[in-house]
């Protein structure tokens, strides 16, 4: 049995446990990648910006978010000089 996997084919066969999710017909071999998939149906954001407080569903994308605040202090710096 073949399916689409996170952008490839992937034999099921030989993947051992797959993990499905309940609300749609998301699939992975990993536990992980299917709690955080969840977080799309379920809304929950886990992951705050401490400096404007804007919530999101990945660490990553709070990291890429937090670059943000970082440009706009380094502009911020170069005007008052």
């Amino acid at each position: 049995m073949k399916v689409l996997l996170q952008s490839r084919s992937v034999d099921l066969h030989n993947l051992g446990q797959i993990y499905s999710c309940q609300m749609c017909d998301y699939i992975t071999p990993r536990k992980d990648h299917l709690q955080r998939h969840n977080l799309i149906h379920t809304g929950e954001k886990p992951f705050q910006c401490t400096i404007c407080y804007k919530s999101f569903n990945q660490k990553c994308s709070l990291k890429v978010h937090y670059k943000i605040h970082l440009r706009d202090n380094l502009a911020l710096q170069s005007n008052l000089t």
